[in-house]
């Protein structure tokens, strides 16, 4: 395949609303092992290639109103799997971090599960009675509740477990903990639904931004993630935005490098051109090294 460097290709700025300490966090990625930002594609950005599978879910506009960087599930049989060997398993310390938008209120629905169906084997984000969020491990009186009833607006869910202490934080804010003994088996990974345990609890609503990490972030740590990925804050940096203008019809791979001198290139999204001029914002290079681009005719 060749790389053309098209004439009509662009590489300039967008402005963001990202707190910019975001770019000086290094916590952010420190033992980050599946990003799915959704920016085109339910790609694993993490460096890892957990890349997911969809089904049935559709791309739509983030929290920040950014088409294409967020998936929406239908809460009937949408979903998305990743086959992730390195998710932590047993007791093992854990992070997982999601922004959700619910937009039908439906209680035992899951927003990202893996493990089984059997008591204190499951782990993720589940909407439990009464309509607030919960983070899972499955079981009557083994999930952490928020006390947080769901609603119809963005909100970053974070559910953290250290080895002994489950615990949950909406907003940057915890708001419940629970002390817990798990025995999570590796499975693969599912977003907007529970497919493992034969419960098919499939979420309705948008979801992006799903991290995963193999620590457990300390509450400091999710303060100052929301902070550097909600839209309420002061700050203000700027975003790298490749603009295409190229045949329409024709597809293009997006994508990237940190290091010139590599032969390695990340493939970031996949565009089919409907009009001449497509815009793409990278909202994943926050808090990552300078990336360079280039585009690939498909």
């Amino acid at each position: 395949m060749k790389t053309i460097q098209l004439p009509v290709l662009m590489a300039g700025f967008l402005f963001s609303t990202f707190n910019s300490e975001a770019q000086s966090n290094g916590f952010i990625t420190n033992g980050l092992i599946g990003y799915f930002p959704f920016n085109g594609n339910a790609n694993d950005q993490s460096g890892n290639a957990n890349n997911g599978a969809v089904f049935g879910a559709t791309l739509t506009s983030n929290r920040f109103g950014v088409p294409e960087t967020a998936y929406q599930f239908n809460g009937t049989d949408n979903y998305i799997a990743a086959n992730a060997p390195n998710l932590p398993t047993v007791a093992e310390p854990r992070t997982v971090s999601l922004w959700a938008k619910a937009q039908t209120l439906s209680n035992g629905v899951c927003l990202i599960f893996w493990g089984t169906g059997q008591n204190r084997e499951g782990f993720g984000i589940i909407i439990n009675p009464p309509y607030t969020w919960q983070g899972q491990t499955w079981g009557g009186g083994d999930d952490v509740n928020s006390g947080v009833v769901v609603d119809t607006n963005w909100h970053q869910i974070v559910v953290v477990y250290s080895g002994s202490v489950l615990s949950i934080s909406i907003d940057g804010a915890q708001k419940g903990t629970l002390s817990e003994s798990i025995n999570t088996p590796l499975s693969p990974l599912t977003i907007g639904g529970n497919t493992n345990a034969n419960a098919l609890q499939f979420f309705s609503g948008a979801i992006s931004d799903v991290r995963i990490y193999d620590r457990a972030l300390s509450p400091q740590e999710v303060s100052a993630l929301f902070a550097a990925e909600s839209s309420v804050t002061s700050g203000i940096v700027l975003l790298p935005a490749i603009t295409i203008q190229g045949v329409v019809g024709m597809s293009y791979s997006i994508e990237y490098t940190s290091n010139l001198s590599s032969s390695n290139w990340t493939v970031l999204t996949n565009v089919f051109l409907q009009t001449t001029n497509y815009l793409f914002p990278d909202t994943s290079a926050v808090g990552q090294p300078q990336r360079f681009y280039q585009v690939v005719p498909q």
